[in-house]
């Protein structure tokens, strides 16, 4: 899938008929085109000088009212230090796979049989039909939470079968 993103300061970068030449003002979108779901536009506000200078002036004016009033200043948040910082290795989501594979009995066992052997669940698999031309289909795997690790052992061993001609996509999937 592929995503684009509309920069107000680079409009010679999208094309005039297209949607998302017609953001303007203060608002921000992105849009994504999915092989499943076409062309969706996500659109709206985004931070700009006047919103920003606005929210920033009604906090300080707030805060003086409060001050004004008698009332404590507002408290500062209280940090307890850095925060930690998990190695990814150890980060625990679900995962989504886009594979394209030769179209032949016996592929989907052999991805299955990796993913299992590095300890990661299926949570759902979808095999689009397959292209005659090429003989090659191509399937997109959810997986259950599954460590970073792991997922990446799997993937080396997928990438290395002969039936598999390329991982096209891998995202982690935050909940």
């Amino acid at each position: 899938p592929a995503i684009s993103m509309a920069i107000r300061l680079w409009p010679a970068l999208v094309p005039e008929p297209d949607m998302l030449a017609k953001v303007d003002g203060v608002y921000n979108a992105v849009e994504v085109d999915g092989s499943l779901c076409g062309k969706l536009l996500l659109q709206g506000m985004g931070a700009g000088q006047p919103p920003t200078t606005s929210a920033v002036m009604g906090d300080l004016l707030a805060a003086a009212r409060q001050i004004a009033s008698g009332a404590p200043a507002p408290a500062m948040p209280e940090w307890s230090g850095a925060p930690s910082v998990k190695p990814i290795e150890r980060l625990r989501r679900r995962h989504y796979l886009r594979l394209k594979v030769a179209d032949q009995a016996g592929v989907l066992a052999q991805i299955a049989r990796a993913l299992g052997e590095a300890d990661i669940s299926i949570a759902s698999v979808l095999q689009k039909d397959a292209d005659a031309a090429t003989q090659s289909a191509e399937i997109v795997i959810m997986t259950h939470p599954a460590l970073e690790s792991s997922v990446q052992r799997a993937l080396r061993v997928i990438e290395g079968l002969p039936s598999v001609r390329r991982v096209g996509n891998r995202l982690r999937i935050e909940d």
